[in-house]
C-alpha cells in the first residue's frame, strides 16, 4: 500500500487527473498525519480529521485515516473513510481494495464483492481480484462460483499457485491450463 504525500507541485498534477485539489491547510494536516502514522496514531488520527474537516473531498485523507483505523482493528470506521475516498475516486484501485479489506473485516461480504468486481472491471489482468472473489465465494458455499474466478484468476496469471491449488481443492480431477 503506497503512503502518499502532497507536495505543492503536485496539487496541478492531482487537479490535472480529475483527483481533488486539497486545501493548504489540508494538505498540511495531511502530511503530518502521514510523518505521524507509525510513530503517534492518535495524533496522526487528528491529523487526518483535520484535513477532512478543512476539505471533505479529500480523497486520500480519508484513505489514510481508514488505513489506521484498519490497523487499529477498526474495521466499520475504516470501511467509512474508505467508502468517502471511494465516492470521491471510483475508479482508485487501492481504494477499492482497501474497502473489500476493510468490508471483509467488518463482516460485510456483500460490500467486499462489490469493490473487488468494480476493481476487475477496471483490471481485468490483475489475478488477485478474481482469487479474493474466489475466496469469498467459496467461504459462502458458493462452489462452483468459486471456481469460475479461480480460473479467471489462473487466466491472468498462469503461475498463481494458490489459485490452482483451492481449484483442485475444489475439484481434484480439473484440468488445468
Amino acid at each position: 500500500m503506497r503512503v502518499w504525500t502532497l507536495p505543492a507541485g503536485a496539487l496541478l498534477v492531482l487537479a490535472l487527473q480529475g483527483c481533488s485539489t486539497p486545501t493548504a491547510g489540508s494538505t498540511d494536516h495531511y502530511n503530518r498525519g502521514v510523518q505521524l502514522f507509525l510513530s503517534d496514531p492518535d495524533a496522526a488520527e487528528k491529523e487526518f480529521r483535520a484535513a477532512i474537516k478543512d476539505n471533505p473531498n479529500n480523497e486520500f485523507a480519508h484513505n489514510q485515516l481508514g488505513r489506521l483505523y484498519f490497523t487499529r482493528k477498526r474495521y466499520s470506521e475504516a470501511v467509512t473513510c474508505f467508502q468517502h475516498a471511494v465516492r470521491i475516486q471510483p475508479n482508485n484501485l487501492d481504494f477499492l481494495e482497501n474497502l473489500a479489506r476493510a468490508a471483509v473485516m467488518s463482516g460485510d461480504p456483500a460490500l467486499a464483492e462489490g469493490s473487488y468486481k468494480r476493481a476487475m472491471q477496471l483490471a481485468p489482468k490483475v489475478a488477485a481480484y478474481p482469487y479474493n472473489l474466489g475466496l469469498l465465494a467459496e467461504r459462502a458455499g458458493r462452489t462452483e462460483e468459486a471456481a469460475v474466478y479461480y480460473r479467471k484468476a489462473i487466466e491472468a496469471d498462469p503461475f498463481f499457485t494458490q489459485a490452482r491449488s483451492r481449484l483442485l481443492k475444489l475439484n481434484p480431477n480439473q484440468i488445468l491450463p
